[in-house]
């Protein structure tokens, strides 16, 4: 099992600079989520060291936006974004290591995307303020458990159940039932 220098503390600090670059470019908060899944999975087949986790995170996240987003980012904003201490021929040649180690698995499934369809099942008497509450803090919750390592090995579904359940607890405000919120779930 391939080992490296890289800790969860690390992850966590790449994952909230993925959301300040998504947020300052303005692209979608789940191509974060997308990101990380080819990272986590880069670096759970190769020993790295902190030059290689950077290089391999940035190259993810080019790759994730170059995937997912109408707009992209081009390499040499990676080389400005990594103050030059990446070139060119490195994101080429890492782009190229990380599709071979993803074996071009590209489309991973993600808590918000699961999220996304899971909120079809809310039921549709639940006032259209609260199913929107509803939606952003099950979004959020989603966008926290990127950023945690402990969620690395859930299931992306099992993430969306439990970030929707937990937002539809937190609408008091809403006067929903408690016993409709279990509903909403049961099978």
């Amino acid at each position: 099992e391939p080992s490296s220098e890289i800790n969860e503390l690390w992850r966590e600090k790449i994952c909230e600079w993925f959301y300040h670059i998504a947020d300052h470019y303005d692209f979608s908060r789940e191509v974060v989520s997308v990101a990380m899944s080819y990272l986590d999975r880069y670096v759970a087949k190769h020993i790295v060291d902190m030059r290689i986790f950077q290089l391999a995170a940035m190259t993810a996240l080019y790759l994730a936006v170059k995937l997912y987003e109408q707009r992209k980012l081009r390499i040499s904003t990676l080389i400005d974004l990594s103050q030059g201490y990446h070139m060119a021929e490195h994101f080429v040649y890492m782009e190229n290591s990380m599709l071979q180690t993803l074996s071009w698995y590209v489309h991973p499934p993600t808590p918000y995307a699961f999220c996304r369809d899971l909120m079809n099942i809310i039921p549709e008497d639940i006032c259209l303020l609260a199913r929107k509450d509803i939606n952003q803090m099950a979004q959020f919750l989603t966008e926290l458990s990127v950023c945690d390592y402990w969620f690395v090995k859930k299931r992306p579904s099992c993430i969306a159940v439990a970030s929707i359940a937990t937002a539809l607890e937190l609408q008091e405000s809403h006067g929903i039932d408690p016993n409709r919120k279990v509903d909403s779930f049961a099978v």
